[in-house]
C-alpha cells in the first residue's frame, strides 16, 4: 500500500517541483547529500545545503552528486539571524527545515524529525506529502527564473 502511495506522490512531486530551487537548513534532520540526490529526480535545484557534519560515508554521496554535475554550496550554519538573511535573499521555492529567525515568508517542509524511525516507502511517502502540502507557488524560485540552465 505504501509503495503505491509513494509512487503516486512521486508523480505529483515531479509535476509540482520540476525546476524548483531549495535550501536545506539546520532544522532538516535528513542527510542533506542523499536528499539532494533524491530531489534531483524531480529536477529540483539546490541553492545551499546546511551540513551538520561531513561523515566518511558522505564521500559517496558527494561523488554521486558531482557525477550528475550537481555542486551546491555547503555550509555549517551557526548564526540564525545572519543565516536567515542569506537564506531569504536566495529566495528558494522550498526550504527543508524552518529558517530560524526568518520571516516565515517562504514555504518550509517542517517537523522532519518525525521521520526518525521511518524507512522505505513509508518514509518517502511522508516526505513527499509534506513537500506537497507546502503549497509552493508554481513559478517561485525556478531555475529558469534565475537564467540558469
Amino acid at each position: 500500500a505504501k509503495r503505491g502511495e509513494a509512487l503516486l506522490l512521486e508523480e505529483e512531486a515531479k509535476a509540482a517541483f520540476s525546476g524548483a530551487s531549495y535550501v536545506v537548513t539546520p532544522g532538516c534532520t535528513l542527510s542533506p547529500l542523499p536528499l539532494a540526490l533524491y530531489l534531483d529526480t524531480f529536477q529540483m535545484a539546490p541553492l545551499l545545503l546546511h551540513v551538520e557534519e561531513f561523515y566518511p560515508d558522505d564521500r559517496r554521496w558527494a561523488k554521486a552528486l558531482l557525477e550528475k554535475e550537481i555542486d551546491p554550496p555547503l555550509c555549517h550554519m551557526v548564526n540564525n539571524k545572519a543565516d536567515a538573511a542569506v537564506l531569504e535573499r536566495l529566495a528558494p521555492a522550498l526550504s527543508f527545515g524552518e529558517i530560524p529567525e526568518g520571516s516565515g515568508a517562504g514555504p518550509a517542509v517542517s517537523y522532519l524529525y518525525e521521520m526518525y524511525g521511518q524507512a522505505g516507502y513509508e518514509r518517502t511517502a511522508l516526505l513527499l506529502s509534506r513537500m506537497l502540502k507546502t503549497g509552493v507557488p508554481p513559478r517561485r524560485g525556478r531555475r529558469e527564473d534565475r537564467g540558469n540552465p
